[in-house]
């Protein structure tokens, strides 16, 4: 019942395709685990030893023979849910939506009322696509209602506390122990649904599943995103590199990293680097692919004081030699459509302590830290003039001047903060 294209059903179905087996272990396409063994531990891993390659691929150059007594197969049968945790405390049912055979779709965005009556903690939440197919990605958040529900025009998701993604080989997240995320009665649930055709007409009705805890934790599970929407790949380039960061502003503890990249995407990392200067690579996936993408929780998690960096880094192949490759003629930019590219980093953490306002996002600061992380190229922590967009360096000169009070060249976060808030003002104005 799941999404492999034949199950295991009995001896005979595993030794007829064994020799798939055999190829896809060999070239490291099965089990999809693609952290480099050798930096960081991780839960959930699925990958295989050395050893257990080593000893089930001889085992199918010997033919793959049976062992005695009962086929402990046989007594296995399809699961009867589609929900991994069981019935969800709340099944949140998206706008059925119909897509073509062929072309190409925008992003659909959908609000769903929320029907609880009370406020609710949230300790886990499965997605399940009504057709697998079409779905790329779902991003699951939930705000402030509007006046109408059903498709929305808005893209607001990036700015409203998310419950996850849904990405082929992330469907379900259980919360870290103690963290959850709150929602309160009277908001609604968003989601932003990128669909891609396949050659047939058909329709999806993804659903949400939400499980409660009875009790508050003393955490709230927060979801930050790392950027560089700056990103240009040139025509048939084969190893080029961008990279962004996000610096937390309070101590955190860091649970877990989602790389993110389309059919580009050659590999990828995140880096910690402290505020005493050191850095580590704490998540490295060399072979990064684009058809199973996962937040990689830590086995231990991650302090992170005020101050520290995560770096997010990854190498793009815009040449012929990338089979998956759209166009290696093309001068690839950041987009949304898989034909563009991504520089995102998603990052799951807590604050070290709770904070009053750990309940929502503060927009401002938000896009701050966006902008600050791939605008500061050389990440030194502050952003000079010389780092700003060419056309833009000779009329923000001044305003750099004066609010580089401690006159370091450049600005730091709440000065940075600052200039993007008198930005903001002066465009309203000429408006």
């Amino acid at each position: 019942g799941g999404i492999g294209p034949w199950a295991m059903t009995g001896h005979q179905m595993i030794q007829g395709f064994s020799p798939m087996i055999r190829e896809t272990v060999l070239t490291k396409r099965m089990p999809p685990w693609h952290a480099d063994p050798e930096i960081g531990e991780f839960l959930h891993d699925l990958s295989l030893s050395v050893e257990e390659s080593r000893q089930l691929v001889q085992w199918i150059d010997a033919g793959a023979p049976r062992g005695s007594g009962e086929d402990p197969l046989a007594s296995v049968h399809e699961q009867t849910t589609e929900w991994e945790l069981g019935e969800p405390d709340l099944i949140v049912t998206l706008p059925k939506f119909d897509i073509p055979a062929t072309g190409t779709l925008d992003y659909q965005f959908f609000e769903v009322k929320n029907p609880m009556e009370q406020d609710v903690w949230v300790r886990a939440v499965q997605i399940a696509p009504g057709d697998r197919q079409v779905v790329h990605h779902a991003i699951a958040t939930f705000g402030a209602s509007s006046n109408t529900a059903g498709q929305t025009d808005s893209s607001e998701s990036l700015f409203q506390p998310q419950l996850m993604t849904f990405v082929p080989g992330n469907e379900t997240y259980i919360y870290p122990e103690n963290t959850g995320v709150y929602i309160p009665a009277g908001t609604s649930f968003y989601t932003q649904m990128h669909y891609t055709t396949y050659g047939r007409e058909t329709s999806d009705e993804t659903r949400i599943g939400l499980y409660f805890t009875d009790e508050a934790p003393e955490h709230v599970l927060q979801h930050y995103s790392i950027l560089n929407q700056n990103l240009r790949i040139s025509p048939g380039e084969a190893e080029h590199e961008e990279a962004a960061y996000y610096q937390f502003q309070r101590d955190a503890v860091i649970y877990s990293l989602f790389p993110h990249a389309h059919y580009r995407g050659r590999a990828s990392e995140f880096a910690i680097r402290y505020p005493d200067g050191k850095e580590e690579v704490v998540l490295s996936v060399p072979n990064y692919d684009f058809n199973w993408q996962r937040y990689f929780q830590f086995k231990e998690p991650i302090d992170a004081p005020a101050g520290t960096m995560v770096i997010h880094r990854t190498i793009y192949d815009n040449s012929t030699a990338n089979l998956s490759n759209p166009d290696p003629s093309a001068t690839v930019r950041f987009g949304e459509q898989t034909w563009e590219e991504m520089l995102y980093g998603g990052i799951s953490f807590r604050y070290a302590e709770p904070g009053e306002n750990d309940f929502e996002i503060n927009a401002e600061d938000y896009i701050t830290s966006i902008a600050m992380g791939f605008m500061d190229t050389n990440m030194d922590g502050k952003v000079s003039v010389s780092e700003m967009p060419e056309r833009a360096r000779q009329s923000v000169a001044l305003p750099f001047t004066i609010l580089d009070r401690n006159r370091s060249g450049g600005l730091e976060y709440e000065q940075f903060r600052e200039f993007m808030r008198q930005s903001e003002m002066m465009s309203r104005q000429n408006f």
